[in-house]
């Protein structure tokens, strides 16, 4: 069960980052923080990652929330399997992750996102993300990192 705390720890945290967002981070400020490694800016999006789908947005919430669905479908049924901690992590993180930024598509209309990387490298550092996204890409490497670990 630690796992479901997992998800929702993830949930409630970006919830709560994404809440102060909204109420701090003006929509054209940008603040250097972490020795200046990362940049804080609010972004709405309405779309999926890099905006993608967001002139269609009755489709981008309602694939989002057939993936997430998927998603906890096989959490649930891994949770119910002794071991294989490597995979409930994962399923922990993209359930918990995908959960916060479902629930602002449902709720809101749009995905906060908060931060950005201070990086030479301009497409990097023009990408907006949130927590739950870095927990989503975290899931899914896990992911697959348990995969190579099964065929070895």
């Amino acid at each position: 069960m630690i796992w479901l705390g997992v998800a929702a720890a993830i949930f409630a945290a970006d919830s709560i980052i994404k809440h102060w967002a909204e109420k701090k981070i003006s929509d054209k400020a940008v603040r250097e923080v972490a020795g200046d490694k990362i940049l804080l800016r609010k972004l709405h999006n309405k779309g999926m990652a890099c905006n993608m789908g967001e002139n269609h947005p009755e489709a981008v919430k309602l694939s989002t929330l057939t993936l997430w669905a998927l998603c906890c479908a096989g959490f649930c049924r891994l949770l119910r399997l002794p071991g294989k901690n490597l995979e409930k992590a994962a399923g922990a993180f993209v359930v918990g992750g995908g959960a916060s930024n479902l629930s602002d598509r449902l709720f809101r209309g749009y995905v906060v996102d908060y931060f950005s990387y201070n990086v030479k490298w301009q497409k990097l550092r023009r990408l907006v993300f949130n927590l739950s996204d870095m927990f989503v890409i975290c899931g899914a490497f896990l992911s697959f990192l348990s995969c190579l670990k099964k065929k070895r």
